[in-house]
């Protein structure tokens, strides 16, 4: 019986590592959304940034290295969702904050967003893991 459940908890955090870049993702939309309807006066400036990288970052701690073709459709991908998300706050009313540039915060949330989606499809397709994900420990053991 131990055997039995030894082996479906692996299965389970294989199936679960498998999804843990877009999880990531959802997990920081949920708290930059939880911030902003509760406080929507407030600018969470790094807020759409963090979350259009989250997904490519943790890509690349995954699964390491990227195809140029996967890392522009994750970063897109990543892009959208926040762009969305964005769009769906301010519909809310909840991105009444200050802007430091774009003109409104959702203006600033679209730039943000389009900045970390472009740092992340940096991270994702570069040859070394650079200097966040070798801090963390986290090199690409497979391509080399």
């Amino acid at each position: 019986m131990d055997g039995l459940a030894t082996r479906r908890l692996q299965a389970a955090r294989a199936r679960v590592g498998a999804h843990a870049p877009v999880l990531t993702l959802i997990a920081v939309a949920a708290i930059w959304a939880g911030l902003a309807l509760n406080q929507p006066s407030t600018t969470f400036h790094l807020a759409p940034a963090a979350m259009a990288a989250a997904w490519p970052f943790m890509a690349r701690a995954r699964h390491g290295r990227a195809s140029l073709a996967a890392a522009t459709s994750i970063a897109l991908g990543a892009f959208a969702l926040t762009a969305t998300l964005a769009i769906v706050l301010r519909a809310l009313d909840a991105l009444r904050g200050p802007a430091l540039v774009g003109g409104s915060a959702l203006g600033e949330s679209l730039i943000a967003a389009f900045v970390g989606a472009l740092w992340g499809f940096w991270v994702l397709g570069r040859e070394c893991p650079g200097v966040v994900l070798s801090l963390l420990g986290i090199t690409d053991d497979k391509d080399g």
